[in-house]
């Protein structure tokens, strides 16, 4: 009778510890995505030092992930596009003819650099915070890439990976270095 009450409490301190100790969140490993590492950097969460919200944890990223961004991505910078290619000619009409070439208002997917911040949120969604630039940043491996102005050459989104939806897509302001 002694020892079943011995093991009984055993096993309740037990559950006891368990239950109670602090959660501890792991680090994921993203060493085993294969990704185009000469213009994406995945950044570990450190919400100190890079773009990641105040309050978020560590997300694990699959391969499917990366697929499943690369697509949305696609998508979002193809619908942006689609809208300056519509306004063109009024931007056409308000710069000086030396500008007035595609190239400067729409965004070609392909020069671009990015930098992945995945993140689980407060509501448990993997989202990613993606950065782009098309300067060259000789610490873009290492810190945010921040910039005011630069228009299209600087752009962010987010893609919530639960939801299978991008959304904050933002350009920054267009400097001054096309004349009107």
């Amino acid at each position: 009778m002694i020892r079943k009450q011995y093991i009984s409490f055993i096993v309740g301190l037990l559950v006891l510890v368990v239950s109670c100790k602090e959660e501890k969140t792991v680090a994921p490993d993203y060493s085993q995505l294969k990704y185009d590492s000469t213009h994406i950097k995945i950044f570990y969460h450190d919400t100190a030092n890079h773009g990641f919200p105040q309050g978020s944890k560590p997300a694990p990223l699959y391969q499917d992930d990366l697929s499943m961004t690369d697509s949305l991505f696609k998508a979002c910078v193809t619908r942006f596009n689609n809208e300056q290619a519509a306004l063109l000619k009024t931007i056409y009409e308000k710069v000086a003819t030396e500008y007035r070439r595609p190239e400067y208002y729409l965004i070609d997917p392909t020069i671009y650099k990015k930098q992945y911040f995945p993140y689980t949120d407060e509501n448990g969604g993997r989202v990613i915070f993606i950065n782009c630039f098309c300067d060259e940043q000789p610490a873009w491996r290492t810190k945010l890439v921040k910039q005011t102005g630069g228009g299209k050459c600087y752009f962010q989104l987010e893609v919530n990976l639960n939801k299978r939806k991008y959304s904050d897509f933002q350009v920054n302001a267009v400097d001054d270095k096309i004349p009107k």
